[in-house]
């Protein structure tokens, strides 16, 4: 036995020291890669944790967040109001709510019947609109988080026990300005019904201004709720050019914006201040800075997350369309398989964000042509004109999915413009399916009347 024991020990022993001495060294290794990588992000002046994503303050009187939060009970009860079911016992085929009238008329004419529960609505809120107003025309936003609590629950996320979610701190921001926009899309329609078609212009510009705003506001789920009120903002405008005539000064400011717009200046900040927030998730895993095996096996994992997001962020400066960065997306969410609970809570998906970035571009982009056609070109005109002559820059009538140019085409009640949209493919201007076409067009021929 003693002997057995000897000869365990003699070979064991060195074992266990091999065994610590390569988990010494791939630890030492990962860990001045990764230190290397962290050093590199600071050097550009990049945050690494979610305490640094806190924006330094700002006066109430330039900060949106001060006149959302004012109006937030206002808008929450229209919201509401707007979004219920709206009962009219003599009128079945327009009892539905608002919403689900919008939702299958986006581009029809609210009935007059509508339009009088939509005005007593507001009437009942009337200071929703002039404090939503004034929270688009603010210079800047903060939401005023509290970084700290979101530090806390970001490391409560991370619990082996709990679900992955996001923190509860930024749906309540991310609702806030959802909700503004919902309101004033409503406020462009019914402006839109009563003839006002430069009032809804100037609404839409409205919520573009609120989609910037939540753009810059933290990471990427923030802004891909951006692009959903970007869209929002598109179809209110889409709504007035189509009904008639716009004054020479609305249709230049829409023009400005959507300029400024269509740049998505933000989504490389809201890649950077993901980035910032996935630091904080690896840094915090349970078992992270366990010596043994598992530390430097979590640091190659964070190295090489932090690898593809770099990587991410090159193609983005690059303006790459979307037709050429797909492999190299798919490479980023190749990883999910082994970090699945991180990736999805913190990544939220690069192929996600790229697609509702290529959606909300596209849009914009037609819908600047839109408004040069109209301003350009006759509707009854019998050919339909060059991109080229329309006076608007290349990029502007470049399909952002494709990399081509964007596709026009008269239809008797309009101009219907488009982008190829997500599957890559023309499906003819087919711009009410998500999977097809993306893009602005006329109303249907045949509305019900009032």
């Amino acid at each position: 036995m003693r002997k057995f024991l000897k000869w365990t020990g003699i070979v064991l022993l060195p074992s266990i020291a091999i065994v610590l001495a390569a988990n010494a060294y791939f630890v030492w290794t990962t860990d001045a890669q990764l230190e290397r990588q962290l050093a590199a992000i600071r050097a550009a002046g990049d945050p690494v944790t979610i305490a640094e994503l806190a924006p330094k303050p700002i006066p109430p009187e330039k900060n949106a967040n001060t006149y959302l939060r004012q109006a937030n009970a206002d808008v929450e009860a229209v919201d509401a109001l707007l979004y219920s079911r709206m009962s009219d016992s003599d009128d079945k085929e327009w009892e539905e709510s608002y919403g689900v009238w919008s939702a299958r008329n986006p581009h029809s004419l609210m009935p007059l019947k509508l339009q009088k529960k939509v005005k007593a609505i507001f009437a009942a809120h009337p200071n929703a609109i002039p404090l939503l107003e004034k929270a688009a025309a603010c210079p800047d936003y903060d939401a005023q988080l509290d970084y700290a609590m979101l530090v806390k629950e970001t490391v409560d996320c991370m619990q082996p026990s709990r679900e992955p979610r996001f923190p509860r701190l930024l749906p309540d921001v991310l609702m806030k300005i959802r909700n503004a926009a919902r309101v004033l899309m409503c406020r462009g329609n019914l402006l839109v019904a009563e003839g006002n078609r430069d009032e809804a212009v100037r609404t839409a510009l409205a919520i573009f201004r609120l989609s910037h705003h939540c753009r810059h506001a933290f990471g990427a789920i923030t802004y891909l709720v951006s692009d959903t009120i970007a869209e929002i903002a598109v179809n209110c405008a889409n709504n007035a050019l189509q009904a008639g005539p716009i004054s020479p000064d609305v249709r230049q400011a829409l023009d400005a914006e959507l300029a400024s717009q269509e740049r998505m200046e933000g989504i490389v900040q809201a890649i950077k201040n993901e980035r910032a927030f996935i630091i904080e998730l690896f840094q915090n895993l349970p078992l992270r800075n366990f010596w043994l095996i598992s530390r430097w096996r979590w640091n190659e994992w964070e190295s090489e997350c932090l690898d593809e997001l770099q990587a991410f962020l090159a193609m983005l400066n690059d303006e790459k369309s979307y037709s050429e960065t797909v492999e190299a997306i798919r490479r980023i969410e190749a990883i999910r398989p082994q970090k699945d609970k991180i990736i999805m809570m913190g990544i939220v998906g690069m192929q996600n964000i790229h697609q509702a970035n290529a959606n909300a571009q596209a849009r914009i982009r037609c819908l600047r042509i839109l408004n040069a056609l109209q301003t350009h070109v006759l509707l009854d005109r019998a050919v339909v004109p060059k991109l080229a002559d329309l006076g608007l820059p290349l990029k502007t009538t470049t399909d952002p999915f494709s990399g081509e140019p964007l596709h026009i085409k008269k239809i008797p009640n309009g101009w219907l413009v488009y982008s190829v949209g997500l599957n890559l493919q023309d499906d003819g201007g087919k711009i009410d399916d998500y999977q097809t076409d993306v893009g602005v067009g006329p109303p249907p021929l045949a509305t019900k009347p009032d």
